[in-house]
Formats: C-alpha cells, structure tokens, sequence
C-alpha cells in the first residue's frame, strides 16, 4: 500500500487533508486511526465496512462517499482496490467532545449510519474543504476551521446520537418498505415522490415524513443523492455526452443538471470527468 499526502492544512480545531492511496486489487484491511476522521472519496471505488468491535456477527455494509470513522475503532474494510483520493478531516476525541458534546458518535445501533452519510451538504462542504487545503490563502484557516466545525456538527446530527436502538423510528418505514423504496430509487432512471407514493400506498406527505424519520434525511435529497451517484459512474464509466447523461439521469436541460452536480460535489460533470480519469491513468502508469 503507498499513500501520499497531496495536500494538508491544520486549524485550530482540526486537521485537514487531501489523500492518494494506491492499494492491492482487491484488498481486505483493518483501518484503525487515532483521531476521529470524516471522509470524503473522491473516486468511485467500492468498498464495505464492519466494525470489529461493534458487531455481534461479521456483516459489511456498503461504505459511502461520506462516512464517519470514530478514534480507536477498527474498521474491516473489502475493497475494489486501485487509486483512491479522499478529503479527511480529523478531529481529537476532546476536540470532537467540545464541539458536539459528545465522546462518541458511534454505537451499534448506529454504525451503519456512519459508513454512509447521503447528506448534499456534507459532500460539497467537504469537497471545500479540499480546495481550501489545495490552494490555501490567508484567510483559510479560519474558513477552514469554522466550515469543519460545522460539518462534524451536521455529522452527528445525520449519525443521530439520540438514535434509539432500532434503526426505524416510531412513526418511521418498515425495514421491508425502505428497501422497496431504496431499491426502486437504484433502478429507476426517472423517479419522482409520486411514484414512490404510488409504490408503497402512502401519501406523499405521508411517505416524506416516515423516510425522514427513517433515515435522517429527507427523500428529495435521497432522490438527488442517487441521482447523483448514477451520474457519477456514467460521467468515470462511458463517454457519453454531458447533455445525454443528463437526460439518462432525469433532467431535461443540461444546465439544471450541471448546477445540481456542481451543488453536491463542488465541482462541474466536465471537471469530474478529467479528475476520474486522471486518477484512472495514475492508477495504471
């Protein structure tokens, strides 16, 4: 495993850096770090997750673009392999306790949570964040600082460290009716509330208020999200157009289609598309 720091800057509350790791093809691993760390990929592997110390039976979970890994706990980790980029922000355990008011975000009933944070504004404030560290000026510091207060805020919010043991809140989805819903959003290429409505016999008011209370996160950000990952590997995977991606992903204009990628990820689908394959081709040199 090589690993390069490509760009870092510390603040007062935090460390932020921006990473490439080149690892074996496929590779299982034990991450363990000292401080607690948000992540940001910036490429589009694959890889799933299982806290050793936290699950009665070895189960991997899908880890997302944005998760959340506590000091001290080790993490198994499958993944693809290959090139991987990432933003981390890293935070002490007393730091983390002054600002969330909290020693730990992370218990079992919650773990799952924390391997895959499907929150707009988390993604593109960390995406920020790695553009400050990559091109610093004298007010970064500062920017840095409070934006990553923030973010490791709106973290434990997402986490949930009121959370009661089971993962479905009272008023909330079945666990069998938010996987119909999650698998229809995933092989849907056009999905809108009302054919998710139609899908679980809910009203549409109905079924925003029971996802959200479900998941933490609202359905039109879990419909963006998805979107989003779809346009992802069809902008790193294919060489189709912008404007027939767009389409593809259910928006009828390209600029609509631009504002909304660049909302989440902090950067336009051309400007994601030349930093994908320029990971791919540093992964193959």
């Amino acid at each position: 495993m090589q690993l390069e720091i490509l760009n870092e800057v510390q603040t007062p509350s935090c460390r932020i850096d921006v990473i490439k790791g080149l690892y074996p093809t496929p590779v299982e691993m034990i991450f363990e770090h000292e401080t607690n760390l948000v992540v940001f990929k910036r490429d589009r592997s694959k890889s799933a997750g299982c806290f050793e110390e936290m699950a009665d039976k070895k189960e991997f979970f899908d880890i997302g673009q944005v998760h959340f890994v506590p000091a001290g706990a080790p993490l198994r980790i499958r993944a693809d392999g290959g090139v991987s980029e990432a933003v981390r922000c890293s935070f002490t355990k007393e730091t983390m306790s002054e600002i969330t008011g909290s020693d730990s975000l992370v218990r079992p009933s919650n773990a799952i949570r924390s391997l895959n944070i499907r929150d707009p504004w988390i993604s593109s404030s960390l995406h920020r964040l790695g553009k400050e560290a990559a091109e610093p000026d004298g007010k970064s510091t500062l920017f840095a600082d409070a934006l990553a207060r923030a973010v490791l805020i709106q973290v434990s919010r997402y986490i949930g460290d009121d959370e009661p043991d089971s993962p479905y809140r009272r008023g909330g989805l079945t666990p069998r009716l938010h996987r119909k819903v999650m698998e229809y959003l995933r092989e849907s290429d056009r999905v809108s509330i009302g054919e998710l409505s139609e899908l679980t016999g809910y009203s549409r008011r109905h079924l925003s208020r029971a996802f959200k209370q479900s998941t933490g996160t609202t359905l039109s950000d879990a419909i963006e999200t998805v979107r989003y990952d779809r346009a992802r590997k069809l902008l790193s995977d294919t060489d189709l157009h912008i404007k027939e991606i767009a389409a593809k992903v259910g928006f009828s204009a390209t600029s609509s289609f631009s504002v909304a990628f660049q909302r989440i990820s902090g950067e336009t689908p051309h400007g994601f598309r030349n930093r994908s394959r320029a990971l791919s081709a540093y992964g193959d040199a």
